[in-house]
């Protein structure tokens, strides 16, 4: 049977303390192929039943909201008791799973949402969470995966994973058949294979054979070579629809102010617990700064990356008072960094070159950077959140006439201090604006 729910979903779990009431359930979801582990709480078991259950099979749970017999008719009792099922099925791995409460009291979803944001943390929270009540669907399999699927596709987070996910897994085939492929059939599998791998990954880190000795990197560029292709063929396969964006001024941004005020933008308008604020009610700026909170975090996550690799790369910034020449327009209170801004083809072939080649600049309070004016600077880079440093809103500011070369000994003697790695976009973004500044031409005339 053609359903949402077969598209991703190959295994789930049912969690209920009542098997009969989850058997039809069970029953139609192995006839489509979609493998069912069952758990029925039992209180007279020892806690290390769940504690030593192995692994969470797959990234669907059916769950009964009432489990816990101890707890009678007390819903705070038996969201306890999910909570710790969840801390041991699912633990700190970093998984994606949503769960689907399957049970006669499915109004009282709310608590259980609100109580799992209290053990952010402590296991990785489901990416969504819906109610279908049990009674509501009777043994027709075409109404039980009817249902599913319309709660499926009307839940944005559930949809959008849903979609994406089968773009991922269409895009990986035909990454994984092109590469491959060239391994010129099985007799020489092994080695032909290896030897495009290594290919690539030295080609994704820019690195040169002389320069192998020493770094231990290569595996994981492999990898990331392999997710470059990964994104470059996931446009072959974008979905038609993914029930996003079919009012765009109906877009809807909400926070929660304290236990009573739900505080709102929606398109243009401000509101509070659904009633539009006036132009100077202060609650206004309090929206926008935690929506400016939110655009600070995306933009760390779609900008910069954190990982540290261990050698000086291009687009590495690091925190570095001695090497850093400090710019005319720095402040008290900013932090003084340098970017290493040698062009890939400069890196491949770095055995050529000297030294690698920084620009200095700084991190400063991203409400200060709109202040800072010059062309030889580059101050687009805002607001962010950089963990390295604090919780605050940053920005980062680059200022292209502070140039120089530093080897990679003197470099290390000097301290430096990694902070993060620009990512490709923003890096040639910067590279090009450095370009334009250090090929602008000037005409000196006598007047």
């Amino acid at each position: 049977m053609e359903s949402i729910l077969t598209e991703v979903f190959q295994k789930v779990l049912v969690i209920d303390d009542k098997k009969e009431e989850v058997e039809n359930l069970i029953a139609h979801l192995e006839k489509e192929n979609i493998k069912t582990v069952f758990i029925e709480p039992n209180d007279e078991e020892s806690d290390d039943y769940f504690k030593n259950f192995n692994g969470f099979p797959g990234n669907l749970i059916f769950l009964d909201l009432y489990l816990d017999s101890k707890s009678g008719a007390n819903l705070s009792g038996h969201i306890a008791k999910i909570r710790e099922l969840l801390g041991h099925l699912i633990n700190k791995r970093n998984i994606v799973y949503g769960i689907i409460v399957w049970s006669s009291h499915s109004d009282d979803i709310e608590e259980l949402q609100e109580k799992l944001l209290h053990d952010i943390g402590q296991y990785t929270l489901p990416l969504f969470i819906f109610g279908m009540k049990k009674e509501d669907y009777d043994s027709s399999p075409e109404k039980i995966f009817k249902g599913i699927s319309d709660k499926l596709e009307k839940n944005k987070a559930a949809s959008f994973y849903i979609k994406w996910s089968n773009s991922i897994e269409h895009a990986k085939s035909k990454v994984l058949n092109d590469i491959f492929g060239l391994a010129q059939g099985y007799k020489c599998q092994n080695e032909n294979l290896e030897f495009l791998l290594f290919q690539m990954a030295k080609n994704y880190i820019g690195i040169s054979d002389e320069d192998l000795d020493g770094y231990d990197g290569l595996q994981k560029d492999a990898f990331n070579a392999f997710s470059e292709l990964l994104s470059d063929d996931l446009k072959y396969f974008i979905p038609d629809t993914c029930n996003l964006f079919s009012e765009t001024s109906s877009i809807e941004c909400i926070f929660k102010a304290n236990d009573e005020d739900i505080l709102s933008k929606k398109g243009r308008e401000y509101l509070k617990n659904g009633t539009a604020l006036g132009k100077k009610d202060p609650d206004r700026k309090i929206i926008d700064t935690k929506i400016f909170e939110l655009y600070a975090s995306l933009n760390s996550k779609i900008l910069l990356d954190f990982t540290d690799f261990g050698i000086i790369l291009p687009g590495n910034v690091y925190m570095n008072k001695n090497a850093c020449i400090y710019s005319n327009k720095m402040e008290e209170g900013d932090i003084p960094v340098i970017i290493e801004l040698s062009p890939p083809c400069d890196f491949a072939n770095k055995n050529k070159y000297a030294m690698p080649k920084f620009v200095s600049g700084f991190i400063t309070k991203y409400d200060k950077v709109k202040e800072i004016k010059g062309d030889a600077l580059y101050t687009e880079t805002y607001p962010l959140l950089i963990p390295k440093i604090d919780e605050q809103i940053y920005a980062i500011v680059f200022d292209f006439r502070y140039v120089n070369n530093i080897s990679e000994k003197e470099l290390q003697a000097l301290g430096n201090d990694f902070v993060f790695r620009v990512k490709d976009k923003l890096f040639a973004d910067i590279l090009q604006k450095m370009s334009s500044y250090t090929a602008r031409l000037g005409l000196s005339i006598i007047r």
